[in-house]
């Protein structure tokens, strides 16, 4: 309530949000975590004022899902003005687990929209690639120093631009390098979790690229299609940053 009325809205509105939703109802019809799929007119009804209660909601909580926080808020408050309104439905078929675990399968026609925070492959692709040190992300098990000493690695808390870097939606950004394309022969020779990190970080980094170049042909005057943008940990070695653009094949 003291988010609602933080947003602005009528007392009374926020009262009603509010009355009668304990946990289990909290959990059946608001909880709603990314992904939310909704018409594209409700997009338009809701935007401007999930956006309104993100920074009161950061007063309270200003993790990584205050977003979520903000958005179930609101998703209340507009339930509380028309019985019509943002009430959810909940499929939790369509969630899987972060994909970490070995014993949780990868099949070949599996779609999932969870994933987890950081995936890796071995990186043999030479100097230019060499952002991830295999010895910080891959345990001893499933390195192959023999190949490389460097990983291939993404995380979701790379997606973000610091300083001077470049927003993947800029016009002027690249897209993303893709992981390095290995055989079936020598997929064979790594342990059962890289094969799986292999896989769904193919179907991850192209499902982003294909994305992102929809809409930068849609927003772009001239969009920047290369493939040049490769995202990495945080070090001094390179400032700080989370990605790279990588300069033109010779």
């Amino acid at each position: 309530p003291t988010v609602c009325r933080e947003m602005g809205e009528d007392p009374d509105v926020c009262a009603r949000a509010f009355k009668g939703i304990g946990p289990t109802e909290s959990r059946s019809h608001y909880e709603a975590g990314a992904p939310y799929m909704m018409l594209r007119q409700d997009w338009q009804r809701l935007l401007r004022h999930w956006i309104k209660a993100m920074p009161p909601t950061y007063k309270f909580y200003n993790g990584i899902e205050s977003d979520m926080f903000a958005y179930m808020v609101t998703s209340a408050v507009f339930q509380a003005r028309d019985p019509q309104g943002f009430e959810h439905t909940l499929f939790r078929e369509f969630m899987r687990t972060c994909m970490r675990s070995e014993e949780e399968q990868l099949g070949p026609d599996d779609v999932f929209i969870h994933y987890c925070q950081r995936y890796h492959i071995i990186e043999d692709r030479g100097p230019r690639y060499h952002f991830n040190r295999a010895d910080e992300f891959l345990s001893l098990r499933d390195r192959r120093d023999a190949i490389s000493e460097f990983s291939y690695s993404f995380s979701k808390y790379w997606m973000q631009a610091r300083g001077s870097a470049l927003w993947l939606t800029e016009c002027d950004a690249p897209l993303l390098v893709e992981p390095p394309v290995y055989s079936d022969a020598f997929l064979r020779t790594l342990t059962p979790k890289l094969q799986k990190h292999y896989a769904i970080l193919h179907a991850l980094l192209r499902a982003i690229n294909a994305a992102i170049k929809s809409y930068k042909l849609a927003r772009c005057a001239a969009p920047n299609l290369d493939k040049r943008l490769i995202v990495h940990e945080s070090h001094t070695a390179n400032h700080h940053t989370l990605n790279t653009v990588l300069a033109p094949e010779p």
